[in-house]
């Protein structure tokens, strides 16, 4: 004869004040612990090859999208389109130090630096056509005489999990052998160029760009694509290059969305939970 259901619920699921003294203990522990978790996370990051428009990215909502370039309409009167992505056409270059738009900036950190040229129509487009061809065929870039390369970026971001994409391409001669390594970095006010009060944290790097792959006059370059998840309110995102001698660092475009991602913060409390249930259990 089968027991009652009552019974063998009782003996399913104890109602142990150890057990629930451990998972209270264990969210606490917890609680504090992410409390003092640094203020942005890198998640993933990955490099491909250009290929197709396709490669530009449409998962959640488009926060900002850039097109370095000199192309008519500059700062940001137009854009090219790339997927259904409208990349705002900037400059960047003499005279422009900084963009300010909507509710994020654009800017150099701590000023243009020396040897900034931006330009459009000089890299290909590797048989691509319309608003993905028109990114491969513009860039900014500075100059070869220097190693330290550049750094720019995104203020007034809110807290949240975002995607970044960033190209980089050359098809000529001038992009054999070439390559640039990014990184990112939080807690920087862009408005001032000083460090908020949380601090500056390095998210890592995001990986090395080839400026050609192959090494083949036509051939294209590659994109980052790298998800990171912002705590707080005091985010300005800078996007930081690096390259070395005649390997000049050099940005085609890059485009940032916010995507919907569960937090690290809770991912972290659903395992721990799930871990304690389990060490209760056996």
């Amino acid at each position: 004869m089968k027991a009652p259901l009552k019974t063998s619920l009782k003996k399913q699921i104890p109602s142990s004040p150890m057990l629930i003294n451990k998972i209270t203990l264990t969210c606490a522990t917890l609680a504090c612990v992410t409390s003092n978790l640094s203020a942005a996370v890198l998640l993933t990051t990955s490099v491909n090859d250009v290929v197709s428009e396709t490669d530009v990215s449409t998962q959640g909502t488009l926060i900002k999208a850039y097109n370095f370039t000199t192309l008519a309409g500059a700062n940001p009167v137009a854009s090219s389109t790339a997927n259904g992505v409208d990349f705002l056409h900037v400059t960047m270059g003499s005279g422009n130090d900084n963009l300010r738009s909507g509710t994020t900036e654009l800017s150099y950190l701590d000023g243009r630096p020396s040897n900034i040229t931006t330009s459009h129509g000089a890299y290909g487009t590797g048989g691509l056509s319309g608003g993905y061809g028109e990114l491969m065929n513009s860039a900014i870039y500075r100059n070869g005489t220097t190693s330290t390369g550049f750094q720019f970026g995104l203020g007034n971001l809110a807290a949240g999990t975002y995607e970044l994409q960033i190209w980089i391409s050359d098809t000529r001669t001038a992009g054999f052998n070439r390559s640039a390594s990014l990184s990112l970095t939080t807690g920087v006010n862009l408005q001032t160029n000083t460090t908020f009060s949380s601090g500056t944290q390095n998210l890592g790097n995001l990986g090395t760009i080839d400026y050609n792959v192959g090494d083949t006059v036509g051939n294209l370059g590659q994109y980052i694509t790298a998800r990171f998840e912002l705590t707080g309110s005091e985010n300005g995102l800078v996007i930081n290059g690096t390259a070395s001698g005649a390997n000049h660092q050099q940005i085609n475009a890059f485009q940032l969305r916010a995507v919907p991602e569960p937090s690290s913060s809770l991912l972290l409390l659903a395992g721990a939970l799930g871990l304690s249930l389990r060490r209760h259990r056996a």
